[in-house]
């Protein structure tokens, strides 16, 4: 449980722009009642950061991602099937602060190509 809590905590320290949050209908709640997250919340709010709460699929929505690394390595692929569109990153960095960038970093590069 630590190890999900800390993972949550630093996607919200790193987000700058957008974060989607794929939860159930509680997940929202849930996380308001945590004080660790809500205070990390409030934070990424006050640096202009939006946050969504995706509580159902549809398919303008849907993305498909995994995310993983070695010693030395990370790699994030995110796959958009609405915009027949995917994106791979692979890094020869490893570590918290890379891996945690990753998901924004390909966000942008969708905004940027997707506007095309």
């Amino acid at each position: 449980m630590d190890t999900a809590v800390s993972y949550g905590i630093r996607f919200l320290e790193n987000v700058s722009e957008r974060m989607d949050i794929c939860v159930d209908k509680n997940g929202p709640s849930i996380i308001i009642k945590s004080d660790i997250y809500k205070s990390n919340y409030v934070k990424a709010k006050n640096r202009g950061a939006k946050i969504r709460f995706i509580t159902e699929i549809t398919k303008d929505n849907i993305q498909y991602w995994a995310d993983g690394g070695t010693t030395g390595f990370n790699s994030y692929l995110v796959f958009y099937p609405r915009h027949n569109c995917g994106i791979v990153i692979l890094t020869n960095k490893s570590d918290a602060k890379t891996f945690s960038s990753l998901p924004g970093i390909a966000y942008e590069i969708f905004k940027a190509i997707s506007k095309k």
